[in-house]
């Protein structure tokens, strides 16, 4: 029995160191993995921080144009409403001046209207208040 007991202590130690050598192993490739992620993920960052300043600066090349072609379309409708203005004030003009009658009795018969409008939406019984 001595020989199994005498046979036993070094197996017991090849086993630990076996185990020892193992743990190292896994901890040098846990410490490889984790320093290829630290490393991917800067390499990330750096992409990034590099390609941020180029996207801002297209982002907001893009804003300018657009307001841009805004402010181009708004003075153009501008225009357009002025013109079409314009052109109604003078059909108007002419059309007071070849019939004054007419034109005195339909601005009388339009301020008529939007006086009697006013009263009725303003005298105290009104349903419009409730």
């Amino acid at each position: 029995m001595n020989q199994t007991v005498a046979s036993n202590p070094p197996l017991a130690t090849d086993m630990a160191e076996t185990a020892a050598h193992r743990t190292d192993n896994a901890l040098q490739g846990a410490k490889h993995a984790a320093d290829r992620a630290a490393q991917s993920l800067q390499s990330g960052l750096d992409h990034l921080r590099d390609a941020i300043p180029p996207a801002v600066g297209r982002a907001a090349a893009q804003a300018e144009d657009l307001s841009r072609r805004l402010i181009g379309r708004s003075r153009q409708a501008a225009e357009t409403m002025q013109h079409c203005a314009t052109e109604l004030g003078d059909a108007a003009a002419v059309r007071i001046k070849d019939q004054p009658m007419k034109a005195v009795l339909l601005a009388a018969a339009a301020g008529a209207l939007a006086t009697l409008l006013m009263q009725w939406l303003v005298r105290p019984g009104h349903s419009h208040r409730r």
